[in-house]
C-alpha cells in the first residue's frame, strides 16, 4: 500500500475501523469500482455504507491499482464536510483476504433515479428546485476545492431523508494533479466533447456542468435522459450531433433556460457553478413552458409496417421509424373526428414522459387515404395478459411486486394529472423489456372534461357500481383503483378474472391464490372493495407496495 495511505492511517488522518465492528452486513448496490453494503457500525452508532474495493481493481501486487484506490480516498478526504456530499468516515480491512472497504454515510432513500421513479408524482416544483440546489451545492463545494467529479449521474446522487447528496468519487480528479484523465463515466450524462474524443478530451469543471444540466432535466421529467433511444451507439450519435431532450410541459422557463445553458455543446459557453447557484436562488416558478405543438412525421419515413391488433376504436400497426431510429406503434382511429384525436393528444402530452406510461412521439398522415396516425413507443413484449400466459411460471414474488409497482406508478401519474384511465385492464398494460407501462385508452378522460363519462371497458375490470348503473354512474379515480385490485389478483394467479357481471355486482370476487403474501392479498382486497369510498388512493397503495412483506403467505 502507498506510503501516503499508511502514513495517513498511522497519523489517524484516516480512521481505521475494525472489520468485526460492522454487523448485519447486506449488499445494497454494485458499481464499476466496487460493491456496496449497508451495516450497523458499533463505533459510529448508526447504519453506514461499506464500499468494497474490488480485488480485480485494487490488486495489492499492482502499484497502479493501489494508487487508484488511494486516489479516491485522497479525493474524498480533501473534500470539506458538506451537507450535500456523502460523508467519509474512514476505512476498514477484512483480515481474512486483505480486502479494503471505505466507510461512508448511508443514504436511506437510495439513488436519485429510484427516488424519482417512486416519488416523482409527489414532488412539486418548489421541491424540485430545492433538489437542484442540493446537487449544485455539492458541486460548488467540489469545484471550490478544484475537484472535478467527472461521473455525475442519477445513480451517483444519493437521497438521505429527502436531501440530495453527491457520492462515488471513483473517477474524480483534482485539477492540481498531473495524472492523466481516467476513462469512464455514464454515457447519458457525459460531456459530448468527451464522447467524441474520450482519449484526448480532458474533462474539467464544464463537464460537470453539462452533467448537471442533464440532471436538472431529469428532475423536471422524472425519467433518465434518452430513455426512448435504444443502443449506446445511437445515443452517442444523437448527443454528439447536438440533440437534447425536449422540455417538459409545466417546467418554469427560468429553470428550463438554466439547464439548456448548462448542456450547451460548447464547454466555454456553459455557466460556472457560481452562476448556476445564483440563478437557482432567483428562480421564478412562473411563467412555465407549455408546448401544444406536436411533432409531425412524414408517413413514408415509416418502414416495414405490420399489423399488431384491432380494438373497438382503432387499429394498431408496428413500423420502423427512420426519424426516431427504432420500431414504433402506429395507432389509427376508426372515428376520424379531429376532436377525439386532439383530446387524446392533449391528455397524453401531460403524462407520456413517465417511465410507466407509453411514450407519445407525434403524428403522421397517410396522404392517399387521408388517415391520421398517432405514433407511440412500441412495447416489444406485448400486453400483460399475453406476457403472463408465456412467462408466469418463471416469475417470483419479488418480480410480481415490482410489476405491481410499475402499474401503480403509471396510474399514480395519471391521477396526479387529474386523468382517469377508465379502461384499466390486462390489455392496456403493456410490457417492454420487463417494464410495465400504461397505454392510454380511447375511453381515458380528464376530470376537467365535463362531457359524459365513457361507456365501461373490459367488464372483468370495471367498477361494480358502473356495472350496476351504467347510465348514471360516473367513472372516477376510485374506479381505476378497483381495476388495479383486479390486476393485482391477476399478477398473483397468472390468469384473467372469470366472475360474471351479476356475481361481481353482488360482491363476489376471485378467490386468493395459495402462496400469495398476506400483505399483497389484503392490498388488492382493499382496492376492489364494493364501496368506492372505502378504497385506498394511489399514494397509500404505493406506500404499502414499498413495505410489502413476502411472508406470511395465504394458504
Amino acid at each position: 500500500m502507498s506510503d501516503w495511505f499508511e502514513s495517513a492511517i498511522k497519523e489517524k488522518y484516516i480512521n481505521l475501523f475494525k472489520y468485526e465492528s460492522f454487523k448485519n452486513r447486506s449488499q445494497i448496490g454494485e458499481g464499476g469500482f466496487g460493491d456496496v453494503y449497508s451495516a450497523d457500525s458499533e463505533d459510529i452508532g448508526q447504519i453506514i455504507a461499506l464500499k468494497k474495493i474490488r480485488r480485480d481493481i485494487v490488486d495489492l501486487t499492482n502499484e497502479s491499482s493501489i494508487n487508484n484506490f488511494v486516489r479516491e480516498v485522497k479525493i474524498i478526504t480533501k473534500v470539506p464536510h458538506n451537507i450535500s456530499i456523502i460523508r467519509f468516515y474512514g476505512v476498514t480491512k477484512e483480515a481474512t483476504n486483505g480486502t479494503y472497504y471505505m466507510v461512508l454515510q448511508y443514504a436511506n432513500n437510495g439513488d436519485l433515479r429510484s427516488y424519482l421513479k417512486d416519488h416523482f408524482s409527489e414532488l412539486d416544483w418548489q421541491t424540485k428546485i430545492e433538489m437542484a440546489k442540493d446537487i449544485s451545492n455539492g458541486i460548488k463545494c467540489l469545484h471550490k476545492e478544484n475537484i472535478v467529479h467527472r461521473d455525475l449521474h442519477d445513480k451517483n446522487i444519493l437521497v438521505n431523508d429527502g436531501r440530495m447528496m453527491i457520492a462515488d468519487f471513483g473517477l474524480s480528479k483534482s485539477l492540481e494533479g498531473a495524472s492523466n484523465s481516467l476513462p469512464g463515466g455514464t454515457l447519458l450524462f457525459s460531456d459530448p466533447k468527451y464522447i467524441e474524443n474520450p482519449y484526448e478530451f480532458k474533462r474539467k469543471k464544464p463537464s460537470d456542468i453539462y452533467s448537471l444540466g442533464m440532471l436538472f432535466w431529469e428532475l423536471s421529467s422524472g425519467v433518465p435522459p434518452f430513455k426512448n433511444i435504444s443502443g449506446e451507439i445511437n445515443v452517442a450519435k444523437k448527443i454528439i450531433s447536438g440533440v437534447r431532450e425536449d422540455p417538459i410541459n409545466g417546467t418554469p422557463i427560468d429553470f428550463m433556460n438554466l439547464y439548456r445553458d448548462a448542456w450547451n455543446d460548447d464547454p466555454n459557453s456553459r455557466p460556472d457553478i457560481d452562476e448556476i447557484w445564483h440563478k437557482l436562488n432567483l428562480i421564478r416558478l412562473s411563467p412555465v413552458y407549455d408546448s401544444t405543438s406536436v411533432t409531425k412525421f412524414e408517413y413514408k419515413s415509416f418502414k416495414n409496417r405490420d399489423f399488431i391488433g384491432i380494438g373497438s376504436f382503432c387499429i394498431v400497426y408496428s413500423a420502423y421509424s427512420e426519424d426516431i431510429g427504432q420500431t414504433v406503434a402506429l395507432k389509427n382511429f376508426f372515428d376520424t373526428s379531429t376532436d377525439k384525436f386532439d383530446r387524446e393528444i392533449n391528455m397524453i402530452a401531460k403524462v407520456h414522459h413517465h417511465d410507466n406510461i407509453i411514450k407519445f412521439f407525434g403524428t403522421t398522415k397517410e396522404v392517399e387515404t387521408e388517415k391520421y396516425f398517432m405514433v407511440f413507443q412500441f412495447a416489444k413484449n406485448g400486453d400483460l395478459h399475453s406476457y403472463l400466459q408465456k412467462h408466469f411460471s418463471r416469475l417470483n414474488w419479488s418480480t410480481k411486486i415490482e410489476m405491481a409497482k410499475d402499474i401503480s406508478n403509471g396510474v399514480k401519474c395519471l391521477h396526479n394529472a387529474n386523468i382517469v384511465h377508465c379502461d384499466l385492464n390486462d390489455g392496456n398494460v403493456l410490457v417492454n423489456n420487463r417494464r410495465l407501462m400504461i397505454k392510454i385508452s380511447s375511453k381515458t378522460r380528464s376530470l376537467e372534461d365535463t362531457s359524459n363519462s365513457p361507456v365501461a371497458g373490459n367488464i372483468s375490470f370495471t367498477d361494480p357500481k358502473c356495472l350496476e348503473n351504467p347510465n348514471t354512474f360516473k367513472l372516477e379515480k376510485t374506479s381505476d383503483i378497483y381495476s388495479l385490485g383486479v390486476l393485482f389478483w391477476e399478477l398473483s394467479s397468472g390468469t384473467s378474472p372469470s366472475k360474471n357481471i351479476s356475481e361481481v355486482i353482488r360482491g363476489y370476487r376471485e378467490a386468493p391464490i395459495k402462496g400469495t403474501p398476506i400483505d399483497f392479498m389484503n392490498l388488492y382486497c382493499d382496492a376492489w372493495n364494493g364501496d368506492p369510498n372505502s378504497r385506498p388512493d394511489l399514494f397509500e397503495i404505493c406506500n404499502k407496495l414499498n413495505t410489502i412483506k413476502l411472508l406470511p403467505v395465504y394458504n
